[in-house]
């Protein structure tokens, strides 16, 4: 009985003595693949729990990684949802915010030029004042308040003491060419 012990204890300590030469190789390797394959050969050896935290962080950093390199709202969201407790949840969650106020303000950059086109088309007091009210800050109020002024102003048609003024009768193709048609 004392020799089956001493042979058990024998190969205990070969197999620890491996052991310990995978575990060493493998974090001196240092990649998943190595660490994965020390696992399947040795799921439940002292050196498998730091394994599996180290193979936690580098998928961590892996998919970290694809979230930068897609760089998209829904990119950050998977990884977030993915590791809600990972080491970049606070760049992620901070990157997913840029980009959405990025899409945020395009949106409504998009929206006060469409509002300034209509503007523009009608021509008209009331829809440069809807410009102004719901574009206070926008990039054409001086425009806007500008053509206000000019619409309110009434245009002079001859002046009281009877002067013919031949510039108000020139025509608007004749003010845009700067030349005067021949009568």
């Amino acid at each position: 009985m004392n020799k089956n012990i001493l042979i058990a204890l024998v190969i205990a300590l070969f197999l620890s003595c491996s052991v310990q030469k995978e575990y060493e190789k493998a974090i001196s390797n240092n990649n998943i693949i190595e660490y994965n394959s020390f696992l399947r050969s040795h799921p439940n050896s002292k050196y498998s729990q730091e394994i599996r935290t180290r193979l936690a962080y580098m998928y961590d950093d892996v998919a970290w990684d694809y979230a930068k390199r897609l760089n998209t709202e829904k990119s950050y969201e998977q990884y977030l949802n993915q590791y809600p407790f990972g080491n970049h949840r606070y760049q992620a969650s901070t990157e997913q915010n840029l980009l959405a106020t990025k899409r945020i303000e395009e949106v409504k950059r998009i929206e006060e030029d469409n509002a300034w086109g209509n503007a523009l088309y009608y021509d008209n007091i009331s829809v440069y004042t809807k410009y102004i009210k719901d574009y206070k800050y926008g990039k054409h109020i001086y425009e806007a308040q500008r053509r206000i002024k000019e619409l309110e102003t009434p245009v002079k048609k001859e002046s009281s003491n009877n002067n013919y003024n031949y510039s108000d009768n020139v025509s608007i193709n004749e003010k845009k060419s700067g030349k005067r048609l021949k009568k």
